[in-house]
């Protein structure tokens, strides 16, 4: 619509036709600073809205951690209700954890979602797939169902899905296909034009290896899909979880790091292309990269 309007004669149109009707702005920034401002939601006003500082203070009663704003939603990573358990997967052991996403801006529900976090570096994997979420229901007392929620997350369907999935990814070859995937997404959300660019790209060559040597090919993009799919990078899916995973925890802001998540959740509820082709489960690189480029 806004490529043929200007709001201001969407805005004047939508008065003047439904004067009667009422909506409600949650807008982003301070003018009177002299800072632009952004329209982060318009919904109705009889709908359910948390406010930001009775949410924090949920949070902060239930040892919310990893704590972080973006675009209308406030993040933070929990235990879950069953306790901080550990398990291993492999050669490496996690903690089971949860992300709780709120709307502070009134649009959408609270949501939950499974996380795995990797002990030996930190890394966080969310699942922000429906296998790996949960929708909290607001009702007429939305603090009420966010703190019922908080203190009754178990989902251990959930939890060993992603565990079942992140074994699975140990012994399956990463396809070149699913390189290339991953690499754009990186192309898209974090490599930019930022310092430490270049050795970012070379971690991640690295890890998957030369393979337009190995196959004798000019770039990847010149096979077919199916092909990509048959070809096998230097590496196996669990590496590319991990570097998605630590890119998204230690290195990007938290925009590109939903993004990465989105990656690792559609990987991890699809096949991979070469699953349990592998016959050995060899000990896993802590970290890919020691240069931080973002801090919250």
């Amino acid at each position: 619509m806004f490529r043929y309007f200007d709001p201001a004669e969407v805005f004047d149109r939508v008065a003047s036709v439904d004067s009667g009707r009422s909506i409600r702005f949650a807008i982003e920034g301070d003018a009177s600073r002299g800072g632009a401002r952004k329209l982060l939601a318009v919904t109705s006003p009889n709908g359910p809205i948390l406010d930001r500082s009775a949410v924090a203070e949920i949070i902060d009663r239930y040892d919310g951690h990893r704590i972080a704003y973006s675009g209308g939603v406030l993040r933070s990573m929990h235990v879950p209700a069953s306790g901080d358990r550990a398990i291993q997967i492999g050669p490496d052991e996690f903690r089971q954890r949860f992300q709780l996403d709120v709307p502070v801006d009134g649009l959408g529900e609270p949501r939950f979602h499974v996380a795995l976090l990797r002990l030996v570096c930190q890394n966080g994997a969310i699942g922000t797939r429906s296998v790996f979420r949960s929708v909290v229901r607001m009702g007429k007392d939305p603090q009420h169902s966010i703190e019922r929620a908080l203190g009754h997350f178990v989902n251990d369907d959930g939890f060993s899905a992603m565990r079942d999935r992140f074994e699975s990814s140990q012994r399956s070859w990463a396809s070149l296909r699913e390189v290339r995937l991953l690499e754009r997404q990186l192309d898209t959300v974090s490599w930019g034009l930022t310092d430490g660019a270049s050795s970012r790209r070379a971690a991640f060559r690295r890890m998957v290896g030369d393979y337009e040597a190995r196959y004798g090919i000019a770039s990847v993009d010149a096979l077919s899909v199916k092909r990509q799919r048959m070809l096998q990078a230097n590496c196996r899916v669990y590496d590319l979880l991990n570097f998605a995973t630590e890119m998204a925890t230690h290195h990007a802001p938290p925009q590109a790091a939903a993004r990465l998540h989105g990656w690792l959740g559609s990987t991890l509820t699809e096949e991979y292309d070469l699953e349990n082709t592998a016959n050995d489960v060899p000990e896993f690189a802590d970290v890919y990269m020691t240069q931080k480029w973002w801090r919250n």
